[in-house]
């Protein structure tokens, strides 16, 4: 007995460490492969995120790329537009100053306008004074188309220099055009204090007048006063006075028809 149990404590003894080196090595087995494993799987994750990472950074390039020409013709067509912007910017202010210049030459054109204009005012009221007078000298016939021009110059106030000296040359030419030729028409004259009558009147400019009644029974001479038209009753002078209104009217051959005038030594 003595001899097997000496017999296994040398056995044990001698195996124990080999037994020992083996279920180390198996263990180290065990635990390598498993590492491999792990290192492997580790590998094949890093090598895929490094094949999408260079996929995206492709992507990346080439998009920036794109990018890149669109904004480098973005910044070309900014840098023209900046040219025109300046080139326009230049010609704006110097139009600004041309501008400027015009305008204080018209506003230095513009005052001594006004003084003119100033300086004229009593010589436009005198006119339009002078012309009112003429609204009572004028016979009724030839006074109604100026009516218009006369209410007109009778409302000045708020008309402009301009509008006021339309309005004299308007009249003044009027007046001047009856002055220097015969004129004929209708118009009713009182014969007295009770009596009016319609004639025709023949007038040889502003100075000298003459009517006769429709059925030649009245005719007068008229003349130009102070007060206004006054009329000398001459009805022996009816058939001349319907003569000349009808060679006027060119109804006749022209022929001299004699009638009386009456030459003033102060003209109105």
């Amino acid at each position: 007995m003595r001899k097997r149990k000496k017999a296994r404590i040398l056995w044990s003894k001698r195996f124990l460490p080999l037994i020992l080196v083996l279920c180390f090595l198996c263990w180290t087995q065990t635990s390598g492969a498993q590492e491999t494993l792990a290192t492997t799987t580790t590998l094949e994750k890093l090598v895929s995120q490094w094949v999408e990472l260079k996929r995206q950074i492709a992507l990346e390039k080439e998009s920036w790329q794109e990018d890149r020409c669109q904004l480098q013709n973005e910044r070309t067509l900014l840098r023209q537009e900046k040219k025109l912007l300046q080139k326009e910017l230049k010609q704006v202010n110097s139009d600004s100053l041309a501008k400027n210049a015009q305008r204080l030459q018209l506003l230095k054109k513009k005052q001594q306008d006004q003084a003119a204009l100033a300086a004229c005012e009593p010589a436009l009221r005198q006119v339009e004074a002078a012309l009112q007078q003429w609204e009572k000298r004028l016979p009724a016939s030839l006074l109604h188309p100026l009516i218009k021009h006369f209410n007109k110059l009778r409302n000045t106030s708020e008309k402009s220099v301009s509008q006021r000296l339309q309005i004299i040359l308007a009249l003044y030419a009027q007046i001047e055009s009856y002055q220097c030729n015969i004129n004929v028409g209708k118009q009713v004259i009182a014969r007295d204090e009770q009596h009016s009558l319609e004639f025709d009147v023949l007038y040889l400019g502003l100075a000298q007048g003459f009517c006769v009644s429709q059925d030649g029974k009245y005719a007068g001479i008229g003349t130009l006063e102070v007060t206004g038209w006054e009329w000398q009753w001459r009805p022996e002078l009816a058939v001349r006075i319907q003569q000349c209104l009808n060679l006027q009217a060119r109804e006749k051959i022209a022929e001299f028809v004699p009638l009386p005038v009456r030459i003033k030594k102060d003209a109105l």
